[in-house]
């Protein structure tokens, strides 16, 4: 889902998750699960990383 969101760097309009109503949903219900929240921490990324995703920060991640 982050890739499909964030990938081409300079071109992110080619695919919007809200488009897909019960793909949208699933990637809000796996983002409330410890283990996200665990990656998120290790990878530094924000809290939506699959329904609304940004780059990790810093960009290599923590989890070095």
């Amino acid at each position: 889902m982050r890739w499909c969101a964030l990938y081409p760097s300079k071109d992110q309009t080619w695919f919007n998750i809200a488009a897909y109503p019960t793909l949208n949903a699933l990637a809000k219900s796996i983002e409330t699960r410890p283990a996200v929240h665990a990656a998120i921490q290790a990878e530094g990324l924000n809290e939506t990383p699959f329904s609304l995703p940004d780059y990790a920060d810093p960009p290599e991640g923590t989890a070095i």
